[in-house]
């Protein structure tokens, strides 16, 4: 069974405060992300609740009990995270689904040991809308797939960006 995540950015506010947060919807027993407070207790995203970073909870002046509302769905902060990288938010996929994501957009698929690591690979790569994959030595796959028409548009920018960027730059040097 493979682990999974729906990635998703929607407004969260509490309140009169207010700020926009990437929400991660995890189911209980995924593999691919593992979260802990900041005592370094295990946590689990359960339905009709949200775990909330500790950067973004001060944010909001919010804590555990405190109800938060993500997008119009009223939310119940039932932990603080501990996030080292970046400010995500966690929620259940049923969750997920009541704010209108149903996406799933990154995996984890752990296949036998004794697989060939190329075939594996070669197979995930045929996936529809797949962006990339990493295959660990203890034959987990850690795939993306890119199936918000979001990706699309992100690519383009960045294209037009480097074409600017060029321009730019041989405008300086002519």
């Amino acid at each position: 069974k493979p682990s999974y995540a729906v990635l998703l950015r929607e407004s969260i506010r509490m309140d009169n405060q207010e700020n926009s947060a990437q929400i991660n919807a995890i189911p209980a027993d995924s593999q691919l992300i593992i979260l802990r407070n900041p005592d370094g207790e295990k946590l689990i995203p359960t339905d009709n609740g949200i775990l909330l970073d500790e950067w973004f909870a001060k944010r909001l002046s919010a804590s555990v009990g405190d109800t938060v509302i993500v997008g119009d769905i009223p939310l119940t902060v039932t932990g603080i995270v501990r996030e080292f990288v970046r400010s995500i938010q966690y929620v259940t996929p049923a969750t997920a689904e009541k704010l209108g994501y149903d996406t799933v957009n990154a995996a984890v698929i752990t296949v036998d040991p004794q697989a060939d690591p190329e075939t594996v690979y070669g197979a995930v790569g045929e996936t529809e809308g797949f962006l990339y994959q990493t295959l660990t030595t203890d034959q987990k796959i850690s795939v993306e797939i890119g199936f918000h028409p979001l990706n699309v548009v992100t690519y383009a920018y960045a294209a037009i960006a480097m074409l600017l960027g060029l321009i730019i730059i041989y405008n300086m040097v002519v």
